[in-house]
């Protein structure tokens, strides 16, 4: 009887160990979200107010939306742009997979001149459950002559219309030698959302069309956001 106990213990044991292990792995972020961001840095974003929603099982978020109007409640940098509105956006997410957690991430200001455009494909991932979602993408170019890394992390809820409480960071990783400067200092984090808190799904031909021209770039060229005086 007490070899019994015993062995029923270490077997409840072992199984509470295996649950407790799945559910840790389901309910924290995909292993491919750390080759872009360190978990000390996520840390940081989330003091500033960073929405992260964790999870290896996201939903389905493939579509263009409208961030309209478009706020920044967080500004960290010397410009301090905290409470303005800015330019309207379109968001393209497509190319989801759920098994290697990738997608691929399109914008572009919603207007005629297109001021403000690109992808994130080459190191861009998704985590979440339910309708809750994040998308991390890390974008590497060139603006104004200073090469620079930038973080984005993308988070809301999805539903039948639309995007539910999308919020945008943006973040400066890294920018090369910049005298002048152009560029916003190394660490700022802004953070935009769409203050009527729905991002709508869109469908016209005239932002697949807006979306179609910005999926042509091979990267965030021209990233109005990080420049002095700064323009998302």
């Amino acid at each position: 009887m007490k070899i019994f106990k015993k062995s029923y213990l270490g077997t409840l044991l072992i199984a509470t160990c295996i649950i407790s292990c799945k559910k840790s792995q389901k309910d924290g972020l995909p292993a491919p979200v750390n080759t872009i961001v360190s978990s000390s840095t996520l840390a940081k974003l989330k003091q500033y107010g960073t929405v992260i929603n964790e999870g290896t099982t996201p939903p389905d978020i493939t579509g263009v939306y409208l961030i309209q109007p478009n706020v920044c409640p967080v500004d960290n940098s010397a410009e301090q742009l905290k409470g303005e509105t800015f330019d309207d956006y379109l968001y393209k997410f497509s190319k989801q997979d759920n098994k290697s957690f990738t997608i691929r991430l399109d914008f572009t200001s919603n207007d005629d001149s297109v001021v403000d455009s690109g992808s994130d494909s080459t190191a861009t991932f998704i985590s979440g459950k339910n309708n809750l979602f994040t998308v991390f993408a890390q974008s590497t170019g060139v603006s104004y002559g200073v090469n620079y890394t930038t973080l984005e992390v993308v988070s809301g809820e999805i539903s039948s219309s639309g995007i539910k409480n999308l919020q945008i960071t943006k973040y400066l990783q890294s920018k090369g030698d910049d005298p002048t400067p152009f560029l916003t200092e190394v660490g700022t984090t802004r953070i935009f959302y769409d203050s009527d808190y729905l991002s709508d799904r869109q469908t016209g031909t005239t932002a697949l069309g807006l979306i179609k021209q910005a999926s042509q770039l091979k990267s965030v060229n021209h990233p109005a956001y990080l420049a002095r005086p700064v323009r998302h």
